[in-house]
C-alpha cells in the first residue's frame, strides 16, 4: 500500500515557496534597479560630456572663423606687399600721365580742381532730395540738407587731400583704393539722408591723384637732371681748365726749345763742325716736333667734343663683386676722373679694368649701356651707370662695337678693401 503524505505537507511546501519568493525576488529586482540607476547616471554623464563637446565645437568653429578672417586679411596685406615689392623691383610705378614738364602737370592739376569746383557749384557732384522738411518746416529742412551736403563734401575733400599727399612710387594702387573706400564709406553713412557723392566727382579725384603723382615724379626727374647738368658743366669747366693748363705748359716748352734752337743755331754758325751742337739741335728739333703734335692733339680735343675715354671700373668693397660702373670722360687724364669717383661718398677707391680712348666716346658708351640694358642695377634712373654683369661680357660687347685693341684687367686689386679685411681678421672683427 502506497504511503501518502499528510495533506499539510503540501501547505508547508507552498508556504516555503512563497517565503522564498519574498526573500529572493526583491534581491533580484533590487539588483536590476541598481543597475538601471547606474546606467541612467552614466547616460546623464555622457549627455553632459556630449553637451560640453558641442559647446567646445561651437567655440572652435567660431575661432576657426575668426582665424580664417584673419588669414584672409593677412593674405590681402601680403598680396598688397607683394605688389609693392614688385613696384620696388621695377623701380617705380609708371604714371598714367607723362607730360614733358612739371609745369604742365601743375596746369593740368589746376584745371582739374576748377572742374571739381564747377561740379560742386552746379550741384552735379552729388545726389540729394529736392526737398526736405525738418520739424515740419521746409526752410529748416533746406538749410539742414545744405549743411549735410557741405559736411559730406568737405570730409571727402579733406580725406582725399591727406591721402593724395602720401602717394609715392610703391603705393599708388593702395592710395587709389583708399580714396574709393572714403567715397563708399561716406555714401553709406549718408544713405539714410538720401545724399551721396557722384561717380564723376570720384573720377576727378582719382585723376587728381595721378596728376599729382606724375608731377611729383617729374619734379624729381627735373631735380636729378639739373644736378647732372651742374655736374656736366663742372666737368666741362675742369676740362677747359685742364686744356688751358696743358696748353700753357706745352707752349712754355715750345718757347724754351725754340729759344735753345736759336741759340744753338748761332753757335753752330760760328762752329759748323761741332758735333755736340749738331746733336743737340737734332734732339731739340725732335722735341719740338713732339710738342707740335701735342698742340695739334690739344686743338683736336678742344674742337672735337665727342673725343674722350670710356672707363670700366669696379668697387668690390662698396658694391660687391660683378658690379661695374661704365662711364665716359673728356679729361686728358681719365684716371683723375676715376679718383674723383672714389671720393668720400664711397668707402674704397675704384679699380680700373679698362680705359678706352675713342673719337666718339658717347656713342661707344651708349652702345655698351644699351647692350647691358637688362643688367642695370638702377632700372629707374638711366643716368646711374652701374651694371650687374661680368668683365668678360663687357669685353665681348666692347669688341663688337670698337675695332681697336683694348687691354682689359680682369681681376680687381681692391687693395684697401682686402687690407681692411686682414685688419679686421687680426682684430677678430666679423
Amino acid at each position: 500500500m502506497e504511503k501518502t503524505e499528510p495533506w499539510y505537507y503540501n501547505l508547508y511546501f507552498i508556504f516555503l515557496l512563497f517565503s522564498f519568493s519574498f526573500l529572493i525576488l526583491p534581491l533580484i529586482f533590487g539588483l536590476d534597479l541598481n543597475c538601471l540607476s547606474d546606467i541612467k547616471l552614466n547616460i546623464e554623464q555622457k549627455k553632459n560630456i556630449i553637451k560640453e563637446l558641442e559647446n567646445n565645437h561651437k567655440i572652435l568653429v567660431n575661432e576657426v572663423d575668426i582665424l580664417q578672417k584673419e588669414k584672409d586679411s593677412l593674405s590681402k596685406e601680403i598680396n598688397l606687399l607683394n605688389n609693392e615689392l614688385e613696384y620696388i623691383d621695377l623701380g617705380f610705378t609708371k604714371p598714367i600721365f607723362d607730360y614733358n614738364t612739371s609745369e604742365i602737370f601743375k596746369n593740368e592739376l589746376k584745371k582739374n580742381k576748377d572742374k571739381q569746383k564747377k561740379l560742386v557749384s552746379d550741384g552735379l557732384a552729388y545726389k540729394a532730395p529736392k526737398k526736405m522738411w525738418l520739424d515740419g518746416n521746409l526752410s529748416k529742412g533746406k538749410q539742414r540738407l545744405k549743411k549735410d551736403i557741405n559736411n559730406m563734401l568737405k570730409t571727402f575733400n579733406s580725406d582725399c587731400d591727406i591721402i593724395i599727399s602720401k602717394v609715392k612710387y610703391n603705393n599708388l594702387e593702395t592710395i587709389e583704393n583708399r580714396i574709393k573706400k572714403s567715397f563708399t564709406t561716406l555714401n553709406k553713412l549718408n544713405f539714410d539722408l538720401q545724399i551721396e557723392i557722384k561717380d564723376k566727382y570720384l573720377d576727378l579725384k582719382l585723376k587728381e591723384l595721378h596728376l599729382f603723382y606724375g608731377e611729383k615724379l617729374k619734379k624729381q626727374e627735373e631735380l636729378e637732371n639739373r644736378r647732372i647738368e651742374r655736374e656736366i658743366l663742372k666737368e666741362e669747366e675742369r676740362i677747359k681748365a685742364e686744356l688751358k693748363e696743358k696748353r700753357e705748359i706745352i707752349s712754355k716748352e715750345k718757347s724754351h726749345y725754340s729759344n735753345e734752337l736759336n741759340n744753338l743755331s748761332v753757335m753752330l754758325s760760328k762752329d759748323p763742325q761741332n758735333e755736340e751742337i749738331i746733336d743737340k739741335i737734332n734732339k731739340y728739333q725732335i722735341k719740338l716736333e713732339e710738342i707740335e703734335l701735342n698742340l695739334k692733339d690739344l686743338d683736336y680735343r678742344e674742337s672735337n667734343k665727342r673725343a674722350g675715354y670710356v672707363y670700366i671700373i669696379s668697387n668690390i668693397g662698396s658694391f660687391g663683386e660683378n658690379i661695374f660702373k661704365i662711364g665716359m670722360t673728356r679729361r686728358l687724364e681719365p684716371l683723375d676722373r676715376v679718383r674723383e669717383l672714389g671720393d668720400a661718398s664711397v668707402p674704397f677707391q675704384f679699380d680700373t679694368h679698362a680705359l678706352i680712348f675713342s673719337e666718339d666716346a658717347p656713342s661707344l658708351e651708349n652702345a655698351i649701356h644699351k647692350a647691358l640694358e637688362n643688367k642695370k642695377v638702377n632700372m629707374k634712373n638711366s643716368r646711374k651707370e652701374f651694371f650687374n654683369t661680368s668683365i668678360e661680357e663687357i669685353e665681348k660687347i666692347v669688341k663688337e662695337n670698337f675695332t681697336k685693341t683694348v687691354n682689359f684687367t680682369y681681376a680687381a686689386e681692391a687693395e684697401q678693401y682686402n687690407e681692411s679685411l686682414l685688419i679686421k681678421k687680426s682684430m677678430n672683427i666679423k
